[in-house]
């Protein structure tokens, strides 16, 4: 059960700490990397609140029980119809997809998603303050010293602040932007990873600022660490079958 509730616990932290970073960074662009972790910490919150409230069934109000597992099948259907297409295409996985459908999943990670993403989760793991181990959520992580250097580094690293010409796939979502981009196939996965490499560069210089705090920097080498190995996915192709599920044909065998 402890496991479970610090599991859990771990889950919403991340979902607070994005959330406290979207309320301030002055980001249009880089704040829906953050922001698509969101929607990957989800469906691991959820598993692991079924798990535990079915684990306490027997020794919780019956009401408690059913308010909760109403709660979470709530959450999961909102999970699949608006969120889990972002996490596959363009969340946990950087994947193949149209220019146009990427651009428009893209663009749809907005505030509003992300306040559900992040507000649900927080009402119902409150919902779990019966149990003896439970942990109340912090009201902030981030004080005011390692916010004013956050701000002042994203608003440096921010290409947004200036017009420029991009060459990746996500160049026509940022402000300030305008791109030359190629159909072909070769050219596409290129572009693909043009645009993990610009997020890869504002991540490698800002989680430097957040290395006294264990959590903030976490969450930020957890993002890096999965743009990096989207990014090795899309330069290298695995040594897998060809019908696996994971299957993608890298940049060395287009080159080829």
């Amino acid at each position: 059960m402890v496991e479970l509730l610090n599991k859990i616990k771990y889950c919403i932290d991340e979902l607070c700490i994005i959330n406290e970073l979207i309320s301030f960074l002055p980001l249009s662009f880089f704040l829906r990397s953050l922001s698509r972790f969101a929607f990957i910490r989800l469906p691991d919150f959820i598993t692991y609140s079924r798990q535990l409230n079915n684990l306490m069934k027997s020794n919780m109000d019956k009401s408690l029980y059913k308010s909760i597992k109403d709660d979470l099948n709530a959450l999961n259907d909102v999970y699949l119809e608006f969120f889990e297409n972002i996490r596959h295409k363009v969340g946990a996985h950087f994947s193949d997809i149209d220019f146009g459908n990427r651009l428009e999943l893209w663009n749809s990670i907005d505030i509003v998603k992300i306040d559900f993403a992040i507000e649900n989760p927080t009402e119902i793991y409150n919902k779990f303050s019966f149990l003896p181990d439970f942990i109340s959520l912090q009201d902030n992580f981030i004080d005011s010293g390692l916010k004013k250097s956050l701000i002042q580094t994203a608003d440096k690293l921010n290409i947004e602040n200036y017009p420029h010409i991009g060459f990746d796939s996500l160049a026509l979502s940022r402000h300030n932007s305008t791109a030359i981009l190629n159909g072909s196939e070769i050219h596409q996965k290129a572009q693909l990873i043009k645009s993990l490499e610009v997020l890869l560069d504002f991540e490698f210089g800002i989680i430097k600022e957040a290395k006294n705090n264990v959590k903030i920097y976490n969450v930020f080498k957890e993002i890096m660490v999965l743009n990096f190995i989207n990014y090795c996915d899309n330069l290298f192709t695995r040594n897998i079958s060809v019908d696996a599920v994971q299957y993608a044909v890298g940049f060395d065998n287009l080159l080829n």
